[in-house]
């Protein structure tokens, strides 16, 4: 079975079928993952430069159950891969991560957009 890349940015089944179906609550939960995102994504850079590898992990950490629920399959993936840099202190590694992190969660905003203009929502 071939999934695209808008699937592998966004698992709406799974997203859906962690929210019971409500299309309203996972939009709710959405804006407070894209409020998490942008500051975490900061908040990761700032660690890097301080080598604040426990906080960088546990922001990793944060951000990818977040992930995870929405259905941001890949920027899961990667905010998985960061932690693991994080915790072996691996800070080019991290780094470079954090940037296609951001990739991923910009990736996974278009494809969760679409979803929703499907869906007859906006968000």
């Amino acid at each position: 079975m071939h999934v695209n890349k808008r699937e592998e940015a966004f698992d709406s089944v799974g997203a859906l079928d962690r929210v019971c179906g409500d299309i309203d609550l996972l939009l709710d939960l959405s804006e407070m993952l894209r409020t998490q995102s942008n500051e975490s994504i900061a908040a990761m850079l700032e660690c890097i430069n301080a080598a604040n590898f426990s906080d960088l992990s546990h922001k990793a950490h944060s951000l990818k159950s977040a992930l995870g629920n929405l259905g941001a399959q890949t920027a899961y993936s990667t905010a998985q891969k960061l932690e693991v840099a994080a915790e072996n202190q691996a800070s080019s590694e991290a780094e470079s991560l954090i940037l296609i992190l951001s990739e991923n969660i910009n990736e996974f905003w278009q494809a969760f957009s679409d979803f929703c203009s499907a869906q007859g929502k906006q968000i």
